[in-house]
């Protein structure tokens, strides 16, 4: 869609530049194209730069996603491994209240 309303802006401007011999209208038409024209060129840039240097929420995500998939496989740990404690049923029967 952004390149057919550059080339209706560009047509546009073109033609007002060309039209009529009232320069005023002409002038005023081919001013407003060409901002309409630049306006929809720094759209695009705004766009497509962050993708082309490598910053934007796409490429962070990317990035995590690498991330994730370069972590070793997680393992589950032994609980009766030397430092580690695990709670125990009581040894003695608690008198009921």
């Amino acid at each position: 869609m952004a390149p057919i309303l550059r080339l209706i802006a560009v047509a546009g401007a073109v033609f007002a530049m060309l039209a009529g011999t009232a320069a005023e209208p002409a002038l005023l038409v081919g001013a407003l194209g060409t901002l309409v024209v630049a306006w929809a060129v720094a759209r695009e840039v705004a766009t497509v730069l962050p993708v082309l240097t490598g910053t934007g929420p796409v490429v962070a995500a990317r990035d995590h996603h690498r991330a994730l998939a370069r972590r070793p496989v997680p393992r589950h740990r032994d609980p009766d491994a030397p430092g580690h404690t695990r709670s125990r049923a009581p040894s003695e029967i608690l008198p009921a209240a």
